[in-house]
């Protein structure tokens, strides 16, 4: 009789026992839910409901499926979508509310384009678009920059320009910035302040109202996107005419050599021997690292071997005995 009642004792303590530890264990593993029923985004294990279950108790495991199916998912490393890391001067294209995302290039779809932001950007948008000032022998005149977008004007239809969501040539669908190919794009604007005076040549550099040479805006430097130009030619189109073309020019460097001096300049890291090989009335040519030029004049250029680009900007040949020749 003792031995029963002994054997009970101990099958009482043992159940309390086991009780105890599986609530402490049951509380260890709910703090971690899902675990251990969910692991690397996978459901291990088995949900058991009995033929005669109670209604509440199938709704209790259905919701318990509910909440593993969610915590079924696997957490992957994600980026800032739609953010772009710009280096050096840039504009961000921006509304204070939203733009339109089109579905596709019609031209029968109403769509927001650059123009329904702003139609041009200038110094207050870029420091390339700053403001400057240009000087000759006749007249210092102030310029602005100015970039109107899809081209000026109000009449420019506006069906370039805008953001579509698409599938580009590598496959990979995403908002893009679509131009319509051979569209313009933009339109580069330079105002004048106050006029770049000039006074008109005929070819010989006399003094003619029918001449097409602005002399006086010729090897003048001006400063436009941030970087020194050199104008090279002026030429009005016609005989008295309004229009005219200017051939400017800008690089990593600017020298004049003196016929057959030789000096060497070094440009992104590598050397370049230079010597004036060749001078006469409207003409230069040079010896680059061994590689002889073709003969240049002003505003002309010329392709080396490793794709670097030489001009000209100025030809000085005084045709006389100890006169100068010497190209720029």
């Amino acid at each position: 009789m003792r031995f029963q009642k002994a054997i009970k004792r101990m099958i009482a303590l043992g159940t309390g026992a086991i009780m105890v530890g599986s609530s402490v264990f049951a509380a260890a593993d709910l703090a971690n839910y899902p675990s251990p029923f969910v692991k690397d985004g996978k459901f291990s294990g088995v949900l058991v409901v009995g033929d005669k279950a109670a209604a509440e108790d199938v709704i209790g495991i259905s919701d318990i499926v509910s909440s593993l199916q969610f915590a079924a998912t696997k957490k992957a490393a994600t980026t800032a979508a739609g953010t772009v890391a710009v280096e050096g001067d840039a504009w961000q294209v921006g509304t204070s509310n939203h733009l339109e995302l089109s579905e596709d290039g019609s031209t029968t779809d109403t769509i927001e384009t650059l123009r329904n932001i702003t139609t041009y950007i200038d110094k207050n948008n870029l420091k390339a678009l700053a403001s400057g000032s240009v000087s000759n022998n006749k007249v210092t005149s102030p310029f602005n920059q100015y970039l109107y977008l899809l081209g000026p004007g109000s009449g420019t239809t506006l069906d370039n320009g805008y953001v579509i969501y698409s599938e580009n040539d590598g496959d990979v669908s995403a908002d893009f910035l679509y131009f319509k190919s051979g569209r313009e794009i933009a339109r580069y604007l330079i105002e004048f302040t106050t006029a770049l005076e000039s006074d008109v040549d005929d070819s010989a550099g006399s003094a003619s109202s029918t001449g097409l040479f602005l002399t006086d805006y010729q090897d003048v430097d001006l400063t436009l996107f941030g970087r020194k130009y050199t104008i090279v030619t002026a030429k009005r189109q016609t005989t008295g005419g309004s229009e005219m073309v200017l051939t400017l020019m800008g690089g990593a460097g600017k020298d004049t050599l003196i016929e057959k001096q030789t000096k060497t300049y070094t440009i992104s890291g590598k050397d370049y021997e230079t010597t004036l090989n060749f001078v006469d009335a409207d003409e230069a040519q040079f010896v680059i690292n061994g590689q002889t030029s073709r003969k240049m004049k002003d505003g002309d250029t010329d392709k080396l071997s490793d794709g670097t680009t030489i001009g000209v900007t100025d030809v000085l040949y005084q045709d006389y005995a100890g006169g100068i020749h010497s190209a720029t």
